[in-house]
């Protein structure tokens, strides 16, 4: 219940801050330990409104258009499907499905998908908020577990178009070091598999 008052606050907030005038992007993410930039030792959540929408926000909203247009279907709902019996499947039950993905830039990275087709988190029923917070527990209790400093955030819609709400964790195990910076390309040396099995054997 915590953690949906957390959600509920989180979502009031972003509301207000994206009706504002001149406001491009409302971000809401958590930054947990040290590796993942927090700067302040309580456990807190964080939104932040933008006047400019980021390249990297930009970026994944024309490939999610472009694959809408090329595919039909939503690239969320699909993977949701592809993903039902793979190894790389991690919890799910009637409302949210949570797999580490195939190519995540971070060891033991996971996505939280709602089975609903909804634009934002602010549409999310107090039974999906619920399914919703049982999986964070379950996922960041194995990376608290291990001592992995991580950040999440919630992907919504920019404005009011088409879009598949999700929430993506990156943990933080390592540093990127000199390839990865100079080049963009990132070494993850944790197979999705083997992360989604770890994480399996704490829920």
């Amino acid at each position: 219940q915590h953690i949906i008052n957390i959600f509920d606050a989180c979502i009031s907030r972003f509301e207000s801050l994206r009706s504002m005038p001149k406001i491009k992007h409302v971000i809401v993410f958590k930054n947990e330990g040290g590796k993942a930039g927090a700067s302040v030792s309580h456990s807190h959540t964080q939104i932040i409104a933008l006047p400019i929408l980021p390249p990297k926000v930009e970026e994944e909203a024309n490939a999610y258009a472009k694959y809408r247009i090329e595919h039909v279907n939503c690239p969320y709902c699909d993977i949701i499907e592809k993903e039902k019996k793979s190894s790389r499947l991690i919890w799910e039950d009637e409302n949210i499905f949570v797999l580490s993905p195939y190519a995540s830039e971070s060891p033991y990275g996971a996505w939280f998908i709602p089975k609903r087709h909804i634009a934002t988190f602010s549409e999310l029923t107090h039974k999906e908020k619920e399914s919703l917070a049982t999986a964070l527990k379950i996922i960041l209790a194995k990376l608290d577990q291990l001592g992995i400093s991580y950040n999440y955030f919630f992907e919504n819609a920019v404005n009011h178009e088409d879009y598949h709400t999700h929430i993506k964790l990156y943990p933080r195990p390592n540093i990127w070091a000199g390839l990865e910076l100079g080049t963009g390309i990132i070494i993850n040396p944790v197979s999705p598999e083997e992360a989604a099995k770890e994480y399996r054997k704490q829920s």
